[in-house]
């Protein structure tokens, strides 16, 4: 499984934003709400919309998923901050927010930010960045409930495989610490 650091993530977002403040969006969307590229070609302008004093982006459910609902990222670097989403929203109403963008059309812009970010292509496609928050939420909380819930999966067991990375990651690093007599 491929995911990013943080450093690597930063940089990734940084060169999308010079780059297309659209594209910058779509996948600070994918990142921080977790979704598969197909719910994130098929969010509509009402899917994003405030609740509790909150702005909030609903995700359809896919793969037999559960339906999700996310809080908008806000953060004071332009580079991090999903606010945009919000006027983009407004303009589409039942359309979809990203218009005829592709599943390939997406990827090969992943790619060409993730080069000029510097990142190995083999972590330049977009079920990375499902990987990446989902690792990242692991190591924060240490709970496959809490991946399992965010990413929208039926059955916790569908998280596992973080689990199994997370740990895998350990143990080479136990290893890597041995002192043997």
């Amino acid at each position: 499984m491929q995911y990013m650091g943080k450093e690597d993530l930063s940089k990734l977002f940084r060169a999308a934003y010079a780059a297309n403040k659209i594209h910058h969006l779509a996948l600070l969307t994918q990142f921080y709400t977790g979704t598969r590229v197909s719910q994130l070609l098929d969010i509509r302008g009402e899917d994003i919309f405030e609740k509790d004093g909150r702005w909030v982006i609903l995700l359809r459910a896919a793969k037999r998923g559960n339906i999700v609902i996310h809080s908008l990222h806000v953060d004071d670097d332009p580079a991090f901050d999903m606010r945009p989403l919000i006027e983009l929203a407004k303009t589409k109403g039942q359309s979809r927010i990203w218009g005829g963008l592709s599943r390939q059309y997406l990827n090969l812009c992943f790619k060409k930010y993730a080069e000029a970010a510097g990142i190995h292509s083999t972590f330049a496609h977009s079920h990375c960045l499902r990987h990446s928050v989902a690792i990242l939420i692991f190591e924060s909380t240490q709970r496959i409930g809490a991946v399992s819930q965010f990413l929208g999966h039926k059955s916790p067991s569908s998280a596992f495989c973080y689990l199994k990375e997370n740990e895998g990651s350990r143990a080479q690093e136990a290893v890597d610490n041995l002192q043997l007599a």
